[in-house]
C-alpha cells in the first residue's frame, strides 16, 4: 500500500510527463509549421500537419516576417 505522499509524488510525475510531452509536441509542430512556410507550402497542408488553425499559421508568420502561400 502506498503512502499518500507517493501517491501525490506519482501522480505529479504523470502530470510533469503528460505537460513535457504536450510542450515537445508544441516545440515540434512550430518548427514544422516554419519549414513549411520556408519551402512555401499551402496553408491548408501546414494545417493538416500541423493541426494549427489559420491565425496560428498567421502568427507564426508575421512573428518570423514570412509570407504565407495560400
Amino acid at each position: 500500500m502506498c503512502s499518500i505522499g507517493e501517491m501525490i509524488a506519482r501522480e505529479n510525475l504523470e502530470l510533469g510527463r503528460t505537460q513535457g510531452f504536450s510542450q515537445g509536441s508544441d516545440v515540434r509542430n512550430e518548427h514544422v509549421a516554419l519549414l513549411m512556410l520556408e519551402d512555401g507550402e499551402p496553408m491548408d497542408k501546414i494545417m493538416r500537419y500541423t493541426n494549427y488553425t489559420p491565425d496560428q499559421i498567421e502568427d507564426l508568420a508575421r512573428k518570423n516576417d514570412m509570407t504565407i502561400k495560400h
